[in-house]
């Protein structure tokens, strides 16, 4: 275990919905790297004088349960952004699935990029979300080692 996590309570079947991730909507992504629990929702709000900002949830201040799931690049669940109709008004919701089966007592593990390499361009810059050691996921399939952050930092940020 690395630090906090979540574990399930009971089993969850492939694309069993386990949670939902809820926190407040925000204009601004969160850079201190302990205070960041931001998921993109994916749309941008644009404001009086035209520009636009990208809407985040972030459930650092006003999350749930789900604000614990660990990172790892071979994950066991995933994240389904969907729009919802209340009142004539659409609202977004960010659910949690299964990606596989899950025992009771597993820890419930998401892939916070998505399964996008390091060196794609629409994640920013990755390195403020680990620590300088890298990645602590252990999957033999990590793109986020601390050999990869160095090769990185290298080619970016130079």
């Amino acid at each position: 275990i690395k630090g906090w996590s979540l574990r399930a309570l009971t089993e969850f079947k492939s694309n069993e919905f386990i949670s939902e991730y809820v926190g407040e909507i925000t204009l601004e992504k969160t850079t201190d790297r302990s205070q960041q629990y931001d998921f993109d929702l994916g749309y941008d709000a644009v404001r009086e004088d035209g520009s636009k900002r990208p809407l985040n949830l972030c459930a650092y201040k006003k999350g749930n349960e789900t604000r614990f799931i660990s990172h790892t690049c071979q994950p066991n669940a995933y994240f389904q952004s969907t729009l919802v109709s209340r009142v004539g008004l659409f609202v977004n919701r960010v659910a949690i699935l299964a990606k596989r089966y899950i025992q009771r007592g597993e820890e419930i593990t998401i892939d916070y990029f998505d399964g996008k390499d390091l060196f794609d361009k629409k994640l920013g810059d990755v390195t403020l979300m680990f620590p300088p050691s890298g990645c602590a996921c252990g999957s033999p399939i990590c793109r986020f080692t601390k050999e990869k952050l160095d090769q990185y930092k290298k080619k970016y940020q130079s």
